[in-house]
């Protein structure tokens, strides 16, 4: 499912998005990967509701996206305002009582390849996820965009952070903030998310991935966790607790364009995901 969306300051471009939401069943036993890179069952429509709405001083539009052949519907508003942020509220509705889980639901963005840095508040310094996440303490952090995602023997999900109020991405004396009115998972990349696809063995390797044509940003108001406690089989599912339900979900996040190296970059701890760069 793709949410068009352009962030912008000044004339340049700081990120181009699309919403993604993932419910179906999976081929394969690696739930982490699963977790982000499921296989879509049935067929996405889009039916915009409404656009170009002036709501005050705001500017707003609003679509409507079918899933898998209407069992839920995906909304999403964009209120546009003059200091250049964009608002930017979602919900997930689902429509039938079938419907399985979602694995996650949230946004995607791409990122201009000159924001290099991040900063955040919220779980750090390396990846966290709702399962994994006692070893990384809130607290504010900063790193280089490209030692945010972690050197598994071979690509596959990494680098995400839980409990994360904000997050900046900056570079190039411009930079992009994202807030959300409640604790959300965020992940910023310096290279394209396919590239931590699965591959046939021996193809592709973590240290051919290298920062190139754009960055990634995802915004999750909701995720499964990793499992595998038991075995990376069916049994190795997260625990209950750290898995999502066919509920309602609605989450608002904010885009904010900034001039400069971002909020706090002073008093940051360094972040990075795997030992010294």
């Amino acid at each position: 499912m793709k949410l068009s969306t352009k962030a912008s300051f000044g004339g340049y471009n700081l990120a181009t998005g699309n919403g993604t939401v993932t419910i179906a069943m999976t081929r394969g036993n690696d739930y982490k990967t699963r977790i982000y890179r499921g296989d879509l069952s049935g067929t996405f429509g889009t039916g915009p509701i409404e656009h170009n709405v002036l709501i005050g001083v705001a500017y707003s539009t609003r679509d409507d996206y079918a899933l898998r052949d209407g069992a839920a519907r995906f909304t999403v508003r964009y209120t546009m305002v003059g200091d250049g942020s964009v608002g930017v509220d979602s919900s997930f509705t689902p429509l039938k009582q079938d419907l399985p889980p979602p694995f996650r639901i949230g946004l995607a963005f791409d990122l201009p390849t000159d924001l290099d840095m991040v900063e955040w508040y919220g779980r750090g310094p390396h990846e966290s996820y709702v399962d994994r996440k006692t070893s990384a303490p809130i607290g504010l952090w900063r790193g280089k965009l490209a030692a945010q995602n972690h050197d598994y023997i071979r690509p596959q999900e990494t680098g995400n952070k839980v409990d994360v109020r904000w997050m900046e991405l900056s570079g190039g004396g411009h930079g992009l903030r994202v807030q959300g009115d409640q604790a959300l998972m965020m992940n910023a990349l310096a290279f394209p998310y396919a590239d931590l696809d699965r591959r046939k063995p021996g193809t592709w390797k973590s240290s051919d991935i290298k920062p190139h044509d754009h960055g990634t940003l995802l915004i999750d108001a909701a995720q499964w966790g990793i499992g595998g406690d038991t075995a990376w089989s069916e049994f190795g599912k997260p625990m209950a607790l750290y898995r999502t339900s066919s509920t309602e979900t609605r989450f608002k996040v904010r885009l904010t364009p900034f001039s400069g190296l971002g909020t706090t970059p002073e008093k940051a701890l360094p972040a990075q995901a795997t030992g010294e760069e």
